[in-house]
């Protein structure tokens, strides 16, 4: 199989060619002239090797500049809902992480606090080192009943974790303004 240039032309009778110089243009035919004697912008129907085929347009420079204006345009409306929808997911995938380490603090703070002989103090503390080890700041950590070393087996003891999203959040508060997320646990002190 050969390839085609814009330049291979094998015209039937009757059809236009626009290389010939005295030859004008069939009516149905679409033809910009330049300087009045060789089109520059020529659509005729040819037919090359048997498959009709349309000749390559030259562009003039005014339709390039209507084609970079609109490449402009079309980039200045997408690009701020392009950088909306990709801050938006990193900012909500930031408060899964956010969500899920205050649940780990919650449960880990509950299970020091009811294991045999936990104390209040020591649980607050470890929830305290999930909470750096996870980067989470601002958090709250809330035991009720207080526990220590005199309160009966059984007694049901629930640990709250509350944090704000703004003070964890990695870009500036858009999303998720004043939003505080809560987690609670509650175990059964052995």
């Amino acid at each position: 199989m050969r390839w085609l240039n814009a330049y291979d032309w094998q015209l039937p009778e009757g059809i236009f060619d626009p290389n010939h110089p005295v030859q004008t243009a069939p009516a149905n035919s679409r033809t910009t002239v330049s300087n009045g004697e060789r089109p520059i912008h020529f659509v005729a129907p040819v037919v090359v090797e048997g498959i009709p085929v349309r000749r390559a347009r030259l562009r003039t420079s005014e339709q390039q500049a209507d084609r970079k204006g609109l490449a402009l345009v079309e980039f200045a409306i997408f690009l701020p809902i392009v950088a909306a929808l990709v801050f938006g997911a990193i900012e909500t995938a930031n408060m899964i992480y956010l969500r899920q380490g205050l649940t780990m603090t919650a449960y880990e703070v509950a299970r020091s606090v009811s294991s045999h002989g936990g104390v209040q103090a020591d649980a607050v503390a470890r929830g305290q080192q999930v909470l750096a080890a996870r980067r989470i700041t601002g958090a709250s950590i809330t035991v009720t009943p207080t526990v220590d070393s005199t309160t009966p087996p059984g007694t049901l003891v629930t640990v709250t974790v509350t944090a704000a999203a703004d003070a964890n959040a990695i870009s500036p508060q858009w999303f998720f303004q004043g939003f505080t997320l809560s987690k609670s646990v509650v175990f059964s002190r052995m």
